[in-house]
């Protein structure tokens, strides 16, 4: 794997002249749906398989590319922390990990934040480059986002954000 293709791609992609090595591919105003791009671009470029958690889980290029050599994370519903300390009860964010990156920050240092991803996220988007699944249903969403939260948290109270069809989840979340 060599990291000049996500470069060349990155550059491309978001529109900007330059990336480096450890330029965070969120801070260059990437998200989910260049993520998705990005990820088909990889793999056709170099057969690959590349699931999107990996980019959430490694948003520079430099980090992709030892997980991709490594192979040693796992795929799979997952939690990323976007401000892990705090002694108010959790927030968890569903759908879009990205879009919440600033709100994190915005909350302050009492507040823990969690992104939630589940590989049933990258199928939400009919007919995109990447896409993986045709449809996904929200109870699926919800069930998986569920099991993600309480594997790490096993007893509440939560606190659960959703922007557009996030919001959907989280209530279905709630229930």
């Amino acid at each position: 794997f060599s990291a000049e293709l996500p470069l060349f791609t990155l550059c491309e992609i978001l529109g900007v002249p330059e990336v480096g090595l450890h330029d965070d591919f969120f801070e260059l105003g990437g998200n989910s749906l260049t993520a998705i791009r990005c990820v088909d671009r990889f793999e056709a470029a170099t057969g690959l398989m590349i699931d999107l958690g990996e980019v959430f889980r490694s948003p520079t290029v430099a980090q992709l590319a030892a997980s991709l050599a490594s192979r040693s994370q796992r795929s799979g519903p997952m939690l990323i922390p976007l401000q892990e300390r705090g002694d108010e009860p959790p927030l968890f964010c569903l759908l879009g990990i990205q879009i919440y990156r600033h709100l994190a920050h915005g909350l302050g240092e009492r507040q823990p934040v969690f992104g939630v991803y589940v590989p049933e996220e990258q199928g939400m988007v009919e007919g995109l480059p990447g896409s993986r699944s045709s449809s996904v249903s929200i109870d699926r969403l919800a069930d998986a986002d569920v099991e993600v939260i309480r594997s790490s948290h096993p007893s509440g109270p939560y606190r659960l954000a959703g922007l557009s069809f996030g919001g959907v989840v989280a209530l279905e979340v709630a229930r």
